[in-house]
């Protein structure tokens, strides 16, 4: 199931300086809790969920704002490691850009014709 990252996830204040300016850190305060500080990295209704038992994908939400510079710090003694999980997992990633991006597509439709003064209506 899905649930907060805040729970095996860490930041350290660097992080935020990385993807925040100066006002939304500031709009945080000195000392953010670990929630505020990942809901402004990975952005509002943000959550983390398990794709596999090895796999721990982060699904971002609205106005996210790491970068491919930003770490991503696993919480120490909250996760076990691999198929064993004979010891706790530790340490830190920098995310990176992907392989290839994606093209975006956008698909709009409506109607093929409209009176000059009909309004458009546009689904997509």
């Amino acid at each position: 199931g899905d649930f907060a990252c805040s729970k095996v996830l860490s930041f350290a204040p660097s992080d935020l300086d990385l993807a925040l300016t100066s006002a939304q850190r500031a709009a945080l305060g000195n000392a953010p809790t670990a929630e505020a500080a990942l809901q402004a990295l990975f952005g509002f209704g943000a959550f983390c969920r398990f794709s596999n038992n090895q796999t721990l994908a982060i699904v971002t939400g609205a106005r996210p704002t790491f970068t491919t510079a930003n770490n991503v710090t696993l919480a120490p003694g909250k996760l076990m490691r691999g198929n064993e999980l004979t010891y706790f997992s530790s340490g830190r990633v920098i995310v990176s850009p992907p392989a290839s991006a994606m093209a975006l597509q956008a698909v709009l439709t409506g109607p093929q014709q409209i009176g000059r003064c009909d309004p458009l209506v546009v689904d997509g």
